[in-house]
């Protein structure tokens, strides 16, 4: 578990077999501990974005670095090795980071131009780079032929094989396993690309969901009512949620 204060220190507690409390020890703790620094004489400082994965853990600073920790079997951590870390790691080839979304065993990132990053495991394609193959350190998402999509990132999130992606437009994209229709298409067939999320019309046709607020990936459903008087709709599939702000509180299609 992790936690984020208002003025930017990291707490943690729970299982740490794999260093991901960030202690520089393997112990479990039943009660928040502080994150220690890179060279475990101080604390982590200025953070401003926070994820934990399965076994690995991660951290975005006001200066636009990662810091990532814990479980590394699959290259999670982006530092070009597969060795567990106990202390947190400034990650060299993460930089202008914004946001960070840990997976199962990959990690997800947005840098503050709108592009995004992904690094360790890709089985399902997860990491949205055209391909399965495992990647070791952070690499931008896309392929030379569909950058289009990939631009104006506004929020990536991380399943424990799938990963959402929300541009600045409000439209919400998928990829990686899709074996259980998390990824919002008209089929289960996993995706190494992006496609734009579906929904079910009021004509019973499949079109692109958009106007989204909110994306998450995980066991997440039901509404939410702003305090604005807007409705948010969760639409779910699989183990996708995304968010729709629906003005006048009126919600006129599900998935």
């Amino acid at each position: 578990m992790l936690a984020m204060t208002s003025n930017g220190d990291v707490y943690t507690w729970g299982l740490n077999n794999y260093g991901q409390l960030g202690q520089n020890s393997n112990d479990n703790s039943t009660y928040a501990v502080k994150v220690l620094s890179e060279d475990g004489q101080g604390f982590l400082t200025n953070i401003i974005d926070i994820s934990a994965g399965t076994a690995h853990s991660s951290a975005v600073d006001k200066f636009g670095n990662l810091y990532t920790w814990g479980k590394n079997a699959n290259y999670q951590l982006g530092n070009h090795t597969t060795t567990a870390r106990k202390l947190p790691i400034k990650v060299a080839d993460a930089y202008n980071i914004v946001k960070v979304s840990c997976g199962a065993e990959y990690t997800m990132l947005v840098r503050g131009d709108g592009t995004a990053l992904g690094t360790g495991l890709n089985t399902s394609g997860q990491l949205i780079m055209g391909d399965t193959t495992t990647k070791f350190t952070p690499l931008e998402i896309g392929s030379s032929t569909e950058k289009l999509i990939y631009k104006d990132v506004y929020d990536v999130i991380a399943g424990g094989t799938h990963t959402l992606v929300l541009r600045e437009d409000g439209k919400a994209y998928s990829a990686g396993l899709g074996s259980s229709g998390q990824l919002s298409q008209s089929s289960t067939a996993n995706s190494s690309k992006l496609n734009t999320c579906k929904i079910l019309n009021e004509n019973g046709e499949l079109v692109d969901l958009e106007n989204i607020a909110n994306i998450y990936a995980g066991n997440a459903t039901g509404y939410r009512f702003l305090s604005n008087g807007r409705t948010e709709k969760a639409y779910h599939r699989g183990n996708t949620c995304l968010t729709a702000q629906l003005p006048g509180g009126i919600c006129n299609a599900s998935l």
